[in-house]
């Protein structure tokens, strides 16, 4: 079929086709129709035949299954039925629940500007971009289904802030000074004027016919507009050694330097008064907004990135109403009239609640790998800059729905979390801190041990004792293995430190042996899982305050990954060759089996793989996009199962009860069934944003930690609803409560797959 009839084609399903979705309980309660889903209608050129499809996203790829439903306003509670129309159910079709990964799905419009936006104002129904090396551009219709973007102008420099004086838009232009355009046409702006001598120009505000540009170091630059054919300089704003950021109300205008904030007088326009200092730091990065009397200032420091509240109701003595510790460098900041959103560049945007009194409420951070350098909020559409280029409309009260990552305000964890029932903890190389977790989005704070070059933690099995790695950065192989006490979570205390002559990475406790793997070669400070490992290591924790040495045993120099269950070690080498070592006798590890495969050599070479051991199957992905699975029932002869094939590279694997996840990049996680494990199911894939890079499966969530962001991200696993197919009806019951958190439909049928477009629901 070609893509001109594909188009017509799904022209025809958009316009024709609907579905519905009903939950029934007892006497078959329908659940009210909230929104209409799309179905497809594709005719086959070869046989002019009908077959229904499903509109699916371009992450999916389901043939002859498909079905379009309206979502109720809450997952259904236990014990409700569900009632799926539609068509290629079969009695292999199966029904999901899958947790809403990404704020994507609250993406009402985007718009690509094939430009770096940084800033953005609205008037009416428009929208004023200054779009970084693409300069200028003008988007209408911000209310309607499909805005669009009506006018360009690449005016040369790079279009870094812009601000609207009558019918001009006043363009801080960067290398090219301040720009002057005629916005009258919004098809068509024009460029009036430019002038060169305030360039770098960084920031742009006006009052009346005078413009106050921001320069960096040399200052704030005044501009007489009068004729805005030619704009004339009048010189700097005295007494200020640099300007980053400007704000104006026509009465008064705000300036941000390198170290200070400042308020003036601008009465008399073209001589700004001083009338002080603001009650805060200063900084290259500094956004602001004015609410009224209400001054809201980010700015990021050498020791923080925080928001401050001030009271500017006496221009004359500002004061400090609160503050509050931001997740990332600020780049925008917009508000609404009970919201304020400021954008965090590639940590995305950070929303707080503004109650009456402008004290901070607890905050969301909406990601969803969104790199926002500015943001505006328009009732309830949040706006979104890319720095890839597009502009996104938000649906903000969906968004927020979405959002899973509790702020760790205090700390930034770059290492492997341990996530337990009541706690966190979280290391980076300085150390590790302890949080108590007050649901999951307002973790406190209550311990801290500070630990020099911490490159790993591990819990001992009854959680009294926690076992941290640590590395010298020179020499690179030298380590320590520290006992820390866990009896008093508030007051963790170290019981021991062993130093030694290699980097250890604790592989498993088994009973009350810790076994490590290590290098003996110098290699570059880099993470654990991209470590190159040579040797075994067995040391007995019986007496945690005296851990001594057992034994060692030799891996070889071309490693490619390992893993380890019960008393087994798997490892891979680059030759191809896997191995199956036996170390159920710590001072006497034996040499069980190995098996060695072609297909293995090439997974090794391509690069690091991947291994997971679970009910006596090894599962080895690799950057190949291939998944090996190798039995080990008979330890002595290992034997190959067979390959799968995954839809891209894989970067890592994760194994849960029921389930084994695999990353792979740019297409998302792989959910493969392993009821039988030796004949392992491929369900789909879920779109992802990109988080499994750092990540663990504990209980029933996998947890992401983004170290850029200052969060934890835990994702209820995929679960699997009763259901039975009754001709074109597939009906669902929920069976138990569902958890907390935002989820979508998800239906599998031996290899085709569809995420239910449109659905997503916050649960009760």
């Amino acid at each position: 079929m070609d893509d001109a009839l594909r188009r017509q084609n799904g022209e025809i399903n958009r316009k024709n086709c609907r579905a519905l979705l009903t939950a029934q309980q007892g006497g078959g309660i329908m659940v009210r129709k909230k929104s209409l889903l799309l179905t497809g209608l594709i005719t086959l050129s070869a046989l002019g035949a009908l077959t229904l499809l499903v509109t699916a996203p371009s992450w999916s790829s389901s043939v002859l299954l498909f079905v379009s439903s309206t979502a109720p306003e809450n997952l259904p509670m236990a014990g409700d039925e569900l009632t799926l129309h539609g068509s290629g159910f079969s009695p292999a079709t199966r029904l999901w629940l899958v947790p809403e990964l990404t704020a994507r799905s609250a993406t009402t419009a985007t718009l690509e500007t094939f430009g770096h936006p940084n800033h953005m104002v609205r008037h009416n129904d428009r929208l004023y971009v200054a779009n970084g090396t693409k300069g200028f551009l003008i988007v209408q219709g911000l209310q309607s289904p499909v805005p669009f973007i009506s006018g360009v102008l690449d005016s040369g420099g790079q279009g870094m802030e812009v601000a609207l004086r009558q019918d001009e838009a006043l363009l801080a232009a960067g290398r090219g000074g301040l720009q002057v355009i005629d916005i009258r046409d919004a098809a068509n702006p024009q460029l009036l004027s430019s002038l060169d001598s305030v360039a770098p120009a960084l920031s742009i505000a006006s009052s009346g016919r005078i413009a106050y540009v921001a320069t960096g170091k040399s200052g704030v630059q005044i501009v007489d507009l009068e004729d805005p054919r030619h704009p004339r300089h009048l010189g700097a704003i005295p007494g200020l050694p640099d300007g980053y950021k400007l704000l104006s109300d026509g009465k008064h205008l705000i300036i941000a330097t390198a170290s200070a904030g400042w308020i003036y007088d601008i009465s008399l326009p073209e001589q700004p008064r001083r009338l002080a200092m603001l009650p805060v730091p200063g900084g290259f990065n500094t956004v602001m907004t004015r609410k009224g009397e209400t001054l809201y200032w980010a700015t990021k420091t050498a020791q923080e990135n925080r928001l401050y509240a001030l009271d500017l109701s006496r221009p004359t003595a500002p004061r400090l109403l609160s503050s509050i510790p931001l997740n990332a460098t600020p780049f925008g900041i917009s508000y609404s009239e009970d919201q304020l959103a400021v954008a965090l560049g590639k940590n995305g945007t950070q929303i707080f609640s503004l109650p009456a009194e402008p004290q901070f409420a607890a905050d969301n951070t909406i990601t969803a790998k969104i790199r926002t350098r500015g943001v505006l909020l328009i009732d309830n559409d949040l706006w979104v800059a890319d720095n890839g280029g597009e502009l996104l409309r938000l649906d903000l009260r969906k968004a927020q729905a979405l959002t899973t990552a509790p702020v760790l305000p205090d700390y930034s964890p770059s290492i492997m979390p341990i996530i337990t029932q009541n706690h966190y903890l979280l290391g980076d190389e300085t150390g590790l801190s302890i949080y108590a977790r007050q649901g999951e989005t307002t973790p406190r704070l209550v311990a801290r041990l500070p630990i020099t070059g911490l490159q790993q933690q591990y819990l001992s099995t009854d959680q009294h004792r926690l076992w941290l790695t640590t590395r010298a950065k020179s020499p690179a192989t030298n380590g320590k293995l520290i006992s820390v006490d866990l009896s008093l979570l508030h007051a963790p205390r170290i019981t021991a430190e062993i130093p030694l002559s290699y980097f250890p990475v604790i592989i498993a406790e088994q009973e009350t042996t810790l076994v490590i793997a290590s290098s003996s070669k110098k290699q570059p400070y880099v993470p654990i899982q991209t470590y190159k490992f040579d040797s075994l290591h067995f040391i007995d924790v019986s007496q945690p305050q005296t851990p001594e040495f057992i034994a060692s045993y030799p891996l070889g120099n071309n490693l490619s990954g390992l893993s380890m269950t019960e008393n087994v070690v798997v490892l891979m080498q680059t030759d191809g060759l896997f191995r199956v070592i036996d170390i159920s006798v710590a001072e006497a590890p034996q040499e069980l089996g190995s098996l060695q495969m072609p297909w293995l050599q090439n997974a090794a070479w391509a690069g690091g793989v991947n291994i997971v051991v679970k009910d006596q199957v090894t599962f080895i992905s690799s950057p190949l996009g291939k998944l090996f699975l190798i039995d080990l029932h008979d330890l002595r002869r290992p034997k190959s199962l067979g390959v799968l094939t995954l839809p891209g590279p894989v970067t890592s694997l994760l194994v849960s009860d029921h389930f084994l996840l695999a990353h792979v990049n740019k297409a998302g996680l792989v959910v493969i069934d392993l009821k039988n494990v030796q004949v392992p199911e491929v369900l789909g894939t879920i779109p992802l944003p990109g988080l499994l890079q750092n990540s663990i499966v504990q209980g029933e969530k996998l947890w992401c930690v983004d170290p850029e962001i200052n969060g934890l991200y835990p994702f209820s696993l995929p679960r699997r609803l009763q259901s039975s197919v009754v001709n074109d009806q597939l009906v669902a019951s929920l069976g138990e409560e569902s958890p907390p958190g935002a989820y979508r439909l998800w239906l599998t049928d031996k290899g085709k797959q569809i995420l239910v477009p449109g659905i997503s629901w916050q649960s009760r």
